[in-house]
């Protein structure tokens, strides 16, 4: 057990048989935390290029399957221009320790395929439920906020002041946009910056391959 923060308090357990009392003791008190999953027990995430988007996904467990893969979740990516959806799956596999033999597959269905490790998040992730920052929904245990009520790093606010949000109007309808956090701005910044130096260092190697 260690502080955090001024008012959080990390706990860690040195065994897993010691995780669930604990949890269970800090929502009988109504204790407002977060949990997380040790990595050896997350699912494994890959994502599957050059399947047809019609292709049954039955199909793909059922194939996978006969690899040593046992598949949790599956979802289709779909296309950023919001058309419809695209032939790269994302996939989650069961923890095992040939996880990362998938990657030596290139056949599945009769086509060929390429499995490769998603991309790296270069943004906080924000909690869907209490719209904090550095952990997912599905491990919140806070009471749920709307979407822009609070920023927890807003400049001269003490972390936790909402920010200005909607106007109202007698019958209780909603007039405007709510308030956006500044470090909501602030990511959407950065990940312009790095879209344009993803982009010129993509640029710059062309032109060394050309020069060479």
């Amino acid at each position: 057990m260690k502080m955090v923060g001024r008012e959080e308090v990390k706990v860690q357990p040195t065994a897993s048989e010691k995780y669930a009392p604990i949890v269970q003791a800090l929502r009988s008190e109504g204790s407002a935390f977060q949990t997380y999953k040790r990595k050896p027990d997350r699912n494994f995430r890959v994502v599957l290029r050059h399947v047809h988007p019609s292709t049954d996904p039955e199909e793909i467990v059922a194939e996978l399957k006969r690899y040593g893969h046992s598949v949790v979740r599956m979802a289709n990516l779909g296309r950023q221009e919001g058309s419809g959806p695209s032939p790269i799956f994302l996939l989650e596999l069961e923890p095992r320790a040939n996880n990362s033999e998938v990657f030596r597959v290139n056949r599945l269905l009769n086509r060929t395929v390429r499995f490769e490790p998603p991309h790296k998040r270069w943004d906080l992730r924000q909690c869907g439920l209490c719209q904090n920052f550095g952990h997912p929904r599905e491990f919140c245990d806070r009471s749920p906020k709307p979407s822009g009520a609070a920023c927890p790093r807003k400049e001269g606010t003490g972390g936790n002041q909402p920010v200005p949000g909607p106007s109202t109007r007698p019958d209780n309808s909603q007039t405007g946009n709510p308030g956006t956090c500044d470090l909501t701005k602030l990511e959407e910044g950065m990940r312009g910056i790095l879209a344009r130096l993803d982009s010129l260092l993509g640029l710059f190697s062309v032109l060394v391959g050309r020069t060479n």
